[in-house]
């Protein structure tokens, strides 16, 4: 074989102190290291494999944090592996399907759920344990640090014979805080820097604007420089040790604006074999029975043996996955599928700036931030369209032996920030037709995303952030995808904006159709896209042009859910809160003052609360019915919300332990009453 996989377990432990979950029975949870070595000349679509040393076998090693939650019992477990793409190291897929809500600091703060789950507040609801599902996560990610538990992949460095491999690099940083000085070159301290190569014939070049399209304004060599880690002093001035190479600005960030930092780097790590480290551990854990050392596989035990793999991607983890199919990695040697479904969550129309030489896979278009990075790039789509530049015809899925089935589910604000219309429209905003193996779903109304317990800590937007949490139909969903697998059962029809059904259009009509007054107002403007050039090398990897060439005349056509009276979506899948509200939810929020209050706020919605009674609605002069006007009593209400989560249920978006959840939930909370907080649903274990 072209490669070679074998896992190192470093400890076995009872998952949730050894709780029972149904008829599954306990857990146990596997952790160790995964060593891959893989031949560079079967491996050509990684970029620079060819310019990574080698062993003596000719073939290129790397490892992978690995962690396994399998049933103790393998007769009891459902022969389907459900792997997490990470997120910026960070575990989700159990905190989402299963309901963990996050850790709480003794200030009352989100902490975080923890990237070792392993105690019976990591199980949640147990929803995946009692499936049966083997729930797997690993490394992919080689610029990922070991901070706070987050799972890692170590990735050799490209050089240039026995040199380190040097080119240009463009970073962009923001202070979302007055009086910062200081940032490291990634922007953030869970992910490395890129060394400077001091080099005075390539002089960095600093600039600053409020907006991304306001001109550059260069700030002076001598009002800034390179901090290094560990550094006590700049300029005979005392500062903050740093962890990471940083930025040191002499004047200071202003808060919110967008500072571009040009400059030469060195040592880019080959972050492709991130690909190339799921698909290995997959096609292992799927197919063979012993790893290249003769370890018994985990998941193989006599005729008990994988039957479908999935898994599923939060934002940028669904990001890496359109990659991961759009390159022809779910397949393997002998042409198998690694993953039989796939499911895309909250991605909007992006991609990765992954498989690149000095790669930040943590960058994401955004209107405000990071516009610029090459990740929302031609095909966007899942059918086949014409590149607005060349005209030439290209799909996310071209392979269909291999290609899964898929599931791409996005909120309303991924809409709004992350282009999702052109996931399923053209780039001149046309409905296409679904292809065959996937299925699009909006969660109307819904923000980017949102732990279960609807926590998030304070920042810089105006309005109250949107706190519905839809895990209760991500579920339902996960149920239905594996249906559809297993030839159980076709998946509910896609539920997404459409043009044709003007349920999809321009954010100047959303903007003219929201209800006015002064609780908000609705922006007329979404994250714009047009072409960017990164240069004559950029197919290959390697980005020349810093910063890209924009191409004003070419402009992809992004669109936006159409509304309601209330401003709530029209079409995608309702929430029982969205159809019996206590106020608006939308997946926009606007930059707070003193931070570019003209610019949305990162990937944000907003809850904007309904007036309690007639004659607060009327004083306050909004259109929007009042509570006390939308339900006669706490019993209307929580009669209003079964008979929503019962169709919900009927069109398999609900299952019924959750329309009992949501039963039980509205029942504890009467939003006529004065002195109950209108916050979102919280559902119980």
């Amino acid at each position: 074989m072209a490669f070679e996989v074998w896992l190192e377990t470093r400890s076995v432990n009872p998952f949730a102190g050894g709780k029972h979950f149904g008829s599954v029975g306990a857990y146990d949870l596997i952790s160790g290291v995964a060593h891959y070595s893989v031949d560079p000349s079967e491996t050509k679509e990684v970029v620079d494999i060819g310019k990574v040393p080698t062993n003596a076998d000719g073939k290129v090693e790397f490892t992978a944090d690995v962690h396994i939650l399998k049933p103790r019992n393998l007769a009891n477990w459902n022969r389907r592996i459900f792997y997490d793409v990470i997120n910026r190291g960070n575990v989700w897929n159990c905190l989402y399907f299963n309901d963990a809500f996050p850790e709480i600091a003794e200030s009352g703060e989100f902490s975080s759920y923890g990237n070792n789950p392993n105690t019976e507040r990591h199980a949640g609801n147990g929803f995946l344990m009692r499936q049966g599902y083997a729930v797997v996560w690993s490394g992919w990610d080689g610029v990922i640090l070991p901070v706070d538990d987050r799972v890692t992949l170590t990735v050799p460095h490209a050089t240039e014979g026995n040199q380190p491999l040097t080119g240009v690099v463009r970073t962009e940083l923001s202070a979302n805080a007055a009086g910062v000085h200081s940032l490291p070159l990634s922007g953030n301290v869970y992910s490395c820097s890129y060394e400077p190569v001091i080099n005075p014939e390539t002089e960095p070049v600093l600039t600053f604007r409020e907006n991304e399209t306001d001109p550059r304004i260069t700030i002076p060599n001598d009002r800034w420089s390179f901090q290094f880690p560990g550094s006590h002093e700049i300029d005979g001035r005392k500062v903050d040790p740093v962890p990471l190479t940083s930025l040191f600005v002499e004047d200071g960030f202003n808060p919110g604006w967008l500072y571009e930092l040009i400059y030469e780097a060195k040592d880019p790590p080959v972050l492709g074999l991130g690909f190339v480290a799921v698909r290995n551990l997959i096609d292992y854990l799927k197919y063979w029975e012993k790893d290249s050392r003769g370890n018994e596989n985990p998941l193989y035990e006599g005729s008990v043996r994988t039957e479908y793999a999935y898994t599923w991607g939060l934002s940028q983890g669904g990001r890496f996955l359109r990659d991961f199919v759009y390159l022809g990695f779910n397949e393997n040697e002998q042409e198998e599928k690694i993953f039989d479904g796939v499911w895309v969550d909250g991605s909007g129309s992006g991609r990765m700036f992954f498989n690149h030489r000095f790669g930040q896979p943590g960058r994401r278009n955004k209107q405000h931030e990071e516009h610029l990075f090459p990740v929302d790039i031609f095909p966007l789509s899942y059918s086949p369209t014409n590149s607005p530049k060349d005209n030439h015809t290209d799909s996310i899925c071209l392979r269909p032996k291999t290609d899964p089935l898929i599931f791409h589910t996005n909120s309303s604000t991924d809409y709004w920030q992350r282009r999702a219309s052109l996931v399923h429209t053209s780039p001149k905003g046309e409905d296409l037709v679904d292809p065959e193996n996937v299925r699009f779903y909006l969660f109307a109304s819904a923000q980017h995303f949102i732990p279960p317990g609807g926590i998030i800590t304070e920042g810089v937007w105006q309005h109250q952030p949107n706190l519905m949490v839809v895990t209760s139909i991500m579920r339902a969903l996960l149920v239905a995808l594996d249906e559809w697998v297993s030839g159980v059962a076709d998946p509910p029809k896609s539920q997404v904006p459409m043009v044709a059904e003007q349920t999809l259009t321009s954010p100047s009509e959303v903007s003219s159709r929201f209800p006015s007054g002064n609780f908000a107002r609705c922006p007329d403007f979404n994250n714009r896209l047009h072409e960017i050039d990164c240069g004559p090398e950029f197919q290959n990897g390697i980005v020349t042009n810093n910063p890209p060439i924009v191409d004003k005349n070419i402009e992809y056509a992004v669109l936006v859910p159409n509304v309601d009276v209330d401003g709530h979506d029209l079409a995608g899948i309702k929430s029982p809160e969205i159809q019996n509200p206590v106020g608006t939810h939308v997946g926009w929020n606007w930059r707070k003052e003193g931070f570019v209050p003209t610019a949305l706020a990162g990937t944000m919605g907003s809850f904007l609360p309904f007036s309690r009674t007639k004659a607060d609605r009327i004083d306050a002069q909004d259109p929007r019915l009042s509570i006390e006007e939308r339900y006669k009593d706490h019993e209307t209400y929580v009669q209003q919300i079964a008979s929503s989560a019962q169709s919900l249920e009927a069109q398999r978006f609900l299952l019924r332990e959750d329309v009992e959840r949501y039963v039980l939930a509205a029942k504890k909370r009467n939003p006529l009453d004065q002195d109950v907080e209108l916050g979102p649903f919280i559902l119980p274990w």
